[in-house]
């Protein structure tokens, strides 16, 4: 089960590099159910970090699915 907050609700739909989306939300949210993800780091500066310094937990960190989907868009 995912819970969504208020702020889901205030958020816009479609993938953006300026801020948060529906969209990311969810696929953020289903990589921990589906990828068995963490949350190891947040934001997509903290997601580049992360691949650089340690990219073997880009794996599991459910940022970074979100990031990936919606850069691919």
């Amino acid at each position: 089960t995912v819970y969504l907050c208020n702020m889901y609700y205030k958020s816009q739909t479609s993938c953006s590099r300026s801020g948060e989306s529906k969209a990311g939300t969810l696929i953020h949210e289903w990589s921990h159910l589906f990828a068995n993800t963490d949350d190891v780091v947040y934001g997509r500066s903290g997601c580049k970090n992360l691949a650089k310094t340690r990219p073997a937990d880009t794996v599991r960190n459910a940022d970074s699915y979100c990031y990936h989907y919606c850069d691919a868009q």
